[in-house]
């Protein structure tokens, strides 16, 4: 379990995290959404509990890899985690990306359990 509450956090004078609190229950899969430097990673620095951090680049790079690529280019080992008690932080655009992530996600678990069509 992770419990977080009334985080703050600023850079100079500009305030970043102002109260964020969280509770995660152990198996818990939560994503981060929010717009470009809203603080998501900032918050997971914060918490101290990352244990591999993958990066997806749509924007800056000639060749776009992005997250729901990344989730299943590593899904036994995701999966592996996740049957494991881990914890995973999706940080990005909840408008633009959150349904393809989950749509990855849900694709993720049923190719490695199983259990549903992938």
């Amino acid at each position: 379990m992770i419990k977080a509450e009334a985080i703050f956090k600023s850079y100079g004078k500009l305030p970043v995290l102002k109260g964020v609190s969280l509770h995660i229950n152990k198996g818990e899969l939560i994503s981060i959404v929010g717009a470009s430097g809203a603080g998501k990673t900032t918050l997971l620095h914060i918490l101290g509990t990352l244990d591999r951090l993958d990066v997806a680049f749509s924007r800056d790079q000639t060749q776009k890899k992005y997250v729901q690529q990344r989730l299943l280019e590593r899904s036994r080992q995701l999966y592996e985690r996740l049957e494991n008690g881990a914890y995973v932080y999706v940080c990005g655009d909840k408008n633009h990306m959150a349904h393809d992530v989950q749509q990855a996600f849900a694709q993720l678990v049923a190719r490695e359990s199983g259990k549903g069509d992938a």
